[in-house]
């Protein structure tokens, strides 16, 4: 039975219960199960980014991005200016070169279709 203490609810052994941080665990990168919902699980992305990798100039700007949406989801890509934000999804799109990973849309690499 949790108890309101001081500095938030703990149970009777005064153990803090755990936080979601909201970070992808090593399982959820690899396509492992996922128990945060709206989440896509793996066989049901309608994209699916592992392990991207981009190089412009020679300098490694996008280093093993890797994430699922399922059909309908919304999702927002943050980061600070300079980031890779839109180097990503350029790579993603197929508009520039990948350096490495994996990309599919609806089961299709998206850098292939017409």
């Amino acid at each position: 039975m949790a108890e309101r203490a001081a500095g938030g609810v703990h149970d009777r052994a005064g153990h803090a219960p755990p936080v979601d941080s909201g970070t992808p665990t090593g399982s959820d990168r690899a396509g492992g199960s996922d128990h945060r919902a709206g989440r896509a699980a793996e066989g049901t992305a309608e994209l699916a980014v592992d392990g991207l990798r981009v190089r412009v100039g020679g300098r490694a700007v996008v280093r093993g991005a890797s994430w699922r949406l399922a059909a309908g989801e919304l999702v927002a890509l943050l980061g600070a200016n300079g980031a890779g934000k839109t180097t990503a999804l350029r790579a993603v799109l197929g508009l520039i070169p990948r350096a490495g990973g994996a990309v599919r849309a609806g089961g299709d690499d998206p850098a292939r279709m017409p």
